[in-house]
């Protein structure tokens, strides 16, 4: 099954118009919020922040994280800050594939 949604401007000077975009958007029945997190960008919103905010003005759609940047959100303060937000509201909360540094081994991984 197809789902539908929309993913803003992360721009801090577009917030406002996030917000009102985000509830009209669950208004007329879209699936999904998309936003990616660039926490080093100052003049971008922090995007779990405002899946937080969208979540609490919504009532159904889902927020995505794009991107989910490591470095600068561990995996415990991620898991953290997660699971709350689907019980307070009729959304969920998802993040992505991780964007983080490093390197990859080489060579074929054998089934376990």
């Amino acid at each position: 099954m197809p789902l539908f949604g929309y993913g803003p401007s992360a721009a801090v000077t577009a917030a406002p118009q996030v917000l009102r975009d985000a509830v009209q958007a669950d208004h007329d029945g879209l699936d999904l919020f998309t936003i990616p997190d660039h926490p080093y960008y100052g003049e971008r919103l922090d995007a779990y922040a405002t899946m937080g905010v969208v979540l609490g003005r919504t009532t159904r759609i889902t927020a995505v994280s794009t991107v989910t940047n490591l470095p600068a959100r561990p995996a415990p303060m991620l898991a953290r800050s997660r699971p709350c937000r689907p019980c307070r509201t009729g959304g969920w909360c998802w993040g992505s594939a991780p964007a983080a540094s490093g390197t990859r081994s080489s060579g074929s991984a054998s089934p376990a």
